[in-house]
């Protein structure tokens, strides 16, 4: 059996909130001699940082497909092979999820709760990437934006949040998780169906026979 035994700190990261500051850099670098900030959680103090130098969340997405020439082509019905319409989408996809992928609107906006929920690490930092430009000897500049001070470390959230938000907002999930609830307390109750039963109950679903 294993003994227990106290588990070292996590090795914190560093990264520059300036543009003089460089690009990202490895956690055995002192902060003082590279003029970098450290980040001691999902809310850091480059984010702070960017806040105070008057950068803003954006309280509207953008609609890449408003300003395009030559729209994309529409998704097609898996049966039909015809153009999916908004009543196709009902079954799975909360109202304002739909209206969004169906909108030629250049900007969304942005729900409130939604918002409230990426101030918890929005907005991220903007960091240039100098020794990427010192390594392929271009002229240009190079950004990147650090997406690694959210909750979950990555992109990931930005459009998870959201769909998570207005899915609750329709009600669904209200079934789940109560059911999710009761698997992890071990509180489920053994149920047995014959195998026609299982046969008769999915002939009986619209689109699966």
């Amino acid at each position: 059996m294993a003994t227990p035994r106290t588990l070292p700190p996590p090795t914190p990261h560093y990264f520059s909130t300036a543009d003089k500051g460089g690009c990202l850099r490895h956690a055995g670098l002192t902060s003082r001699s590279l003029g970098l900030t450290l980040v001691t959680g999902s809310r850091s103090k480059a984010v702070v940082a960017s806040i105070n130098n008057g950068t803003h969340l954006p309280r509207r997405w953008y609609n890449l497909v408003a300003d395009l020439h030559l729209k994309p082509p529409p998704t097609l019905h898996p049966k039909t092979f015809k153009p999916i319409n908004p009543q196709d989408l009902s079954h799975l996809f909360p109202d304002a999820l739909i209206e969004q992928e169906a909108s030629n609107e250049r900007f969304i906006d942005i729900p409130e709760q939604v918002l409230e929920v990426y101030k918890l690490w929005r907005p991220t930092p903007l960091i240039r990437a100098k020794r990427l430009e010192k390594l392929l000897e271009t002229p240009a500049r190079i950004y990147y934006k650090y997406e690694g001070v959210s909750p979950a470390g990555s992109h990931k959230p930005n459009t998870a949040v959201p769909q998570v938000i207005l899915m609750a907002m329709c009600g669904h999930g209200h079934f789940d998780l109560p059911a999710y609830d009761k698997y992890l307390r071990g509180n489920l109750v053994d149920l047995s169906f014959s195998e026609e039963r299982i046969r008769s109950s999915l002939e009986n679903i619209p689109l699966i026979r």
